[in-house]
């Protein structure tokens, strides 16, 4: 899984650098990569962080985050369950609890469990 991860954010460098967001966008994948390759070797969590954001004055949850809809895994820092995250004017989970003081990380949910059915 992560390695598909990384693969996938690699896939959006910009190879021919033009202008000052390219050279922006290809430092945030790295830094994404850099995140994602940290959260492997910390058991596949996710934290939940803030960032103040001094464009918009604000804060905002910082990458990688979830996709809209997607079923995951959270947790508290003491219980784990599944939820729904999602994306309308801001983020959010199904259950309402909330991010980053009630929900501290997150990880994709597993894949199922195949049998094999080889004798």
């Amino acid at each position: 899984m992560i390695d598909k991860i990384i693969e996938r954010l690699e896939a959006e460098y910009i190879p021919e650098i033009e202008d000052e967001y390219d050279v922006g966008r290809n430092r945030g994948i790295d830094k994404a990569i850099q995140i994602v390759k940290q959260v492997a070797a910390e058991g596949g969590w996710i934290p939940f962080k803030l960032e103040y954001d001094e464009e918009e004055q604000t804060e905002r949850l910082q990458a990688p985050l979830p996709d809209d809809e997607q079923e995951i895994l959270v947790t508290d820092g003491k219980t784990t369950w599944q939820d729904t995250f999602l994306r309308d004017d801001g983020c959010y989970l199904d259950s309402r609890f909330e991010l980053v003081s009630q929900v501290i990380a997150w990880q994709p949910l597993p894949e199922p469990f195949k049998e094999d059915t080889q004798p």
